[in-house]
């Protein structure tokens, strides 16, 4: 069977949304539960900060295709704000409106009063994130309404960025994004420049915490998007960067290595792994609601059960309830605002009838 070619539409990568989300929902099992994650000590990340990691190479990678495929300003916006914000202000309202209320150990009336409730839909809307509800889940070991939240600024920022290089030219110019990459690894090496006083300020007040880490992983897949066409992606080149990574595990070169191999990995995976796994990939992609429910239903599960609620059972009564409304999101929510971006998409492109 023909091997799909890198940059089509036949890939693994709904799959491998799935597959991430759903180790974020696990490992936040364990966290949320006053646990340790099951890989920490194995490396100097969680199970969960990997997958966050495999979602910044899947988005480096796809984000890069759109822009290529259209490298409208306006379209780009519109696309990138429609996949990701309507979802995110329900999840937000539903948090502060919804399960606030019943969680909260302030009166119903004195928390829809607070001035911390309406901070945290404002501030979570345009991306400021905010982790606190007045009075909601302080008992739990943790006592964030949705710590997911944390990742997407640092989404955002990469979206910018594609958008600035983009207008420069740059995805026409291969040289071009291996240098912003080497300059992110280089940041992001041990004693690298990006640990200097000066420059550890300027990075730490424009971007967001450890999104030089992120933005090395996205730039890095959307790399391999622009030299699609020189058949890189290859086992014989993952299997080395794959041992090099596991090496560096618990070192100091850890995010370095990762930021090298999870990319690369992610996009093998995507359309070199075996023809029959894309076979399994979901109709309907819940990837994103998983992610944007899975900590607060945790949370819910953790604070009406009590102290006593291991991680096992933890996850396994939030699995569903998570997925359901993952579902939710996506049928009312997610698709319809995807239609809505294709429609739109489609109006920009068709030539418009000259007025007389």
């Amino acid at each position: 069977m023909k091997r799909p070619s890198i940059g089509s539409a036949d890939n693994n990568f709904a799959l491998l949304r799935l597959a991430a989300a759903s180790l974020v929902l696990v490992s936040h099992g364990f966290l949320l539960t006053g646990r340790d994650d099951p890989v920490l000590g194995v490396g100097l990340e969680t199970l969960g900060d990997l997958a966050v990691t495999g979602f910044f190479a899947i988005s480096g990678f796809l984000v890069a295709r759109s822009w290529c495929r259209d490298a409208r300003l306006g379209p780009y916006v519109a696309r990138r704000a429609l996949r990701i914000v309507p979802a995110l202000w329900v999840v937000v309202l539903v948090s502060a409106y919804g399960l606030g209320p019943l969680l909260t150990t302030l009166p119903v009336q004195d928390y829809l009063a607070s001035g911390a409730t309406h901070a945290y839909v404002a501030g979570n809307a345009v991306f400021h994130t905010t982790l606190y509800l007045p009075g909601v889940f302080d008992g739990n070991p943790h006592g964030s309404v949705n710590g997911s939240l944390w990742t997407l600024p640092m989404e955002v920022e990469a979206y910018l960025a594609v958008a600035a290089i983009g207008l420069l030219g740059a995805f026409r110019r291969p040289r071009f994004v291996v240098g912003l990459w080497a300059l992110l690894l280089l940041l992001d090496a041990p004693l690298g420049p990006g640990h200097h006083p000066l420059i550890a300020r300027f990075v730490s007040t424009t971007l967001a915490e450890h999104s030089v880490d992120r933005l090395a992983t996205f730039f890095g897949a959307a790399l391999l998007y622009v030299l699609r066409d020189r058949d890189l992606v290859r086992g014989r080149v993952l299997a080395p960067l794959a041992l090099l990574w596991v090496a560096a595990l618990g070192t100091p070169l850890e995010h370095l290595a990762g930021a090298v191999t999870i990319p690369y990995a992610v996009v093998f995976l995507a359309y070199r792994g075996p023809a029959v796994v894309r076979r399994l990939a979901p109709r309907t992609d819940v990837s994103y609601g998983i992610y944007l429910y899975g900590w607060p239903v945790e949370q819910a599960i953790r604070s009406l059960a009590g102290h006593g609620l291991r991680p096992l059972p933890m996850i396994a009564l939030a699995a569903p309830a998570t997925y359901l409304l993952a579902l939710a999101s996506w049928r009312f929510v997610e698709a319809p605002a995807l239609r809505l971006r294709n429609r739109t998409s489609a109006l920009r492109a068709s030539p418009q009838p000259a007025r007389t």
